[in-house]
């Protein structure tokens, strides 16, 4: 008699919105190099505690990534969604502070529209088990 081990192979869907949660999770690690030309800037942009904060994130979300991409975990899985929402959670007021530059409001449009599609597909259904 064998015993099938009933786990869980990554699909393509979840394949993909893993590399574009990696990918969105870089950006907020690179955008912490950022930090001392905001500074020096005299136009709006975000805070440097909150670029340090979506900075955090994205380590997590790159660690959740690669353990989720290795492991096939549902676990996994969720901390890369929670933590892209919390990053999209920072962009969010580039949209109701005023004065903020246009480009600002396009680049957070475009975060929170790749967030949301990188959360369903990580989310997706799973591949049948092997």
């Amino acid at each position: 008699m064998s015993i099938t081990s009933g786990a869980v192979r990554l699909s393509g869907k979840n394949k993909a919105g893993l590399a574009l949660a990696g990918f969105l999770g870089l950006t907020d690690v690179l955008g912490v190099l950022a930090i001392p030309s905001l500074a020096e800037s005299t136009d709006p942009g975000p805070p440097p505690e909150v670029m340090i904060a979506s900075g955090m994130l994205g380590v997590i979300t790159l660690v959740a990534v690669v353990h989720t991409w290795r492991t096939a975990s549902r676990g996994g899985a969720r901390i890369a969604c929670a933590s892209r929402i919390l990053s999209m959670l920072t962009a969010l007021p580039a949209f109701f502070v005023p004065g903020v530059p246009p480009l600002l409001v396009v680049l957070a449009a475009v975060t929170v529209v790749l967030t949301l599609i990188s959360v369903f597909l990580v989310l997706a259904r799973p591949a049948a088990p092997v």
